[in-house]
């Protein structure tokens, strides 16, 4: 097996477009597929990335695809969150509402399921999260349908940093020391995000290149690379990459 096949024994479908955008136009695409095929039984429960990465993908998914769903079947979560107040400008919750769900028109209280970063502590709000997921997944069998994961140049991904093992059995843990501030989070593991039905990471620009290529082929080492926690989903996987990302991280030559 290669390294870039998953511990499954799933290789990842791995897309390589010419640039973001229309990187971002085949992901709404193929989110808009996966969730037409569920909504009509149940809701679809969808895990978004943090930071300013997603944003394409909501653009397009705002600009394309407004009639397409019944938005309102679609059911949201976050992969991490910074500790700060969802009305701040950097909390990543904060930053879905303004730029997907209330240009969609959606109701935020009765799809989103946000961190509450209003109670006490992070390892309280983690707890909480936790249960919440727990309980909106259950009538999926507590299984995300659709993951999606930034990755940073550094190689982390959502709050889940390089040389920090997470050795846990909790779908969701609270970050007291993180490398990049603001230093208290809230982060979803590995944990739940491998039960996901379909997990998809994108990378693009150059300076994402060499973590990408990493994350897909170097030898297995969950601390030192996050995303090689991927390998070990139990849906499939599916790479994002543009140009820019794919000429030094394909790997492929």
């Amino acid at each position: 097996m290669s390294n870039e096949a998953s511990e499954a024994g799933r290789p990842p479908a791995v897309h390589v477009a010419p640039d973001v955008d229309t990187v971002a136009a085949e992901l709404a695409a193929a989110f808009i597929d996966a969730a037409r095929s569920v909504v009509a039984e149940r809701p679809f429960f969808v895990v978004l990335p943090g930071g300013k990465s997603p944003m394409p993908f909501f653009d397009c998914l705002v600009s394309n695809h407004r009639d397409r769903l019944p938005w309102n079947r679609v059911r949201f979560a976050w992969s991490d969150e910074r500790w700060v107040p969802a009305a701040d400008q950097d909390s990543n919750f904060g930053l879905a509402r303004r730029r997907l769900l209330e240009p969609l028109g959606l109701d935020v209280r009765q799809v989103a399921c946000p961190v509450a970063t209003d109670l006490e502590t992070p390892e309280v709000a983690a707890v909480e999260y936790e249960r919440q997921l727990r309980q909106h997944w259950a009538v999926a069998e507590g299984r995300p349908d659709w993951v999606l994961l930034g990755i940073g140049g550094d190689g982390h991904t959502a709050s889940l940093f390089p040389r920090r093992r997470v050795a846990s059995d909790a779908w969701v843990l609270a970050v007291e020391d993180s490398p990049k501030p603001p230093p208290r989070r809230v982060t979803m593991t590995w944990t739940a995000f491998r039960r996901s039905r379909q997990l998809h990471i994108v990378a693009t620009g150059t300076a994402k290149a060499s973590a990408a290529r990493e994350a897909r082929a170097a030898a297995l080492d969950l601390a030192r690379f996050p995303l090689h926690g991927a390998r070990q989903c139990e849906g499939e996987v599916h790479w994002w990459l543009d140009q820019a990302a794919a000429a030094e991280g394909d790997g492929r030559g």
